[in-house]
């Protein structure tokens, strides 16, 4: 009796012809590509992908599936990414486009409305801020309600930053009532 334990690949009973579904995507066996993994498998959208370009994927891009159907792999619904940065803003500008029709907008995470992307800050490079500007204004306001500490450093700060012209007006304060006394004394007498 042989050992079934032992048998890989197509002596194995579950070989399936070297395809497997995995989250949703499909792998096919191909233990000598770059990008297996320690079994073997690579994901067929990144063969289909390196297929039409003539050449393996550099390290870094991404392949995005434009229907968002993970196992559909025909070369028009793939789109090669060359990071994952314009693969997350391909994805934000379709669900703009599902939601309203429209690409220019993004989805506030606090009052929940869509609103033009030129009005939320840029943090940095592509990447912009989740909330609006007035949701944005209202949490730091209520933020810095919270932190008296917070406001409490500002003002020594200031103190510190803005010493020298504090003293100077002080002084000048002091000489204005100076003078201001003086000038009563002469205008009562």
């Amino acid at each position: 009796m042989s050992n079934i334990r032992n048998t890989k690949g197509a002596n194995s009973p579950n070989w399936r012809g070297g395809r497997q579904a995995c989250k949703g995507y499909i792998r096919i066996l191909a233990p000598d590509h770059p990008r297996a993994n320690r079994r073997g498998y690579v994901f067929e959208h990144v063969i289909v992908a390196e297929e039409a370009l003539g050449r393996f994927l550099p390290r870094g891009h991404v392949v995005h599936h434009i229907n968002g159907v993970k196992s559909d792999n025909r070369k028009n619904n793939l789109v090669i990414c060359q990071d994952n940065a314009y693969h997350t803003h391909l994805h934000t500008r379709q669900k703009a486009f599902r939601a309203t029709g429209r690409t220019d907008l993004r989805h506030c995470c606090t009052c929940k409305e869509w609103k033009p992307l030129g009005s939320y800050r840029k943090i940095s490079g592509q990447e912009r801020d989740h909330h609006c500007p007035t949701c944005r204004a209202i949490a730091r306001k209520e933020w810095r309600l919270k932190n008296v500490d917070y406001l409490k450093i500002l003002k020594r700060e200031w103190k510190r930053k803005h010493r020298n012209q504090i003293s100077q007006l002080r002084l000048f304060l002091a000489a204005l009532s100076l003078l201001l006394s003086s000038l009563k004394s002469r205008i009562k007498s």
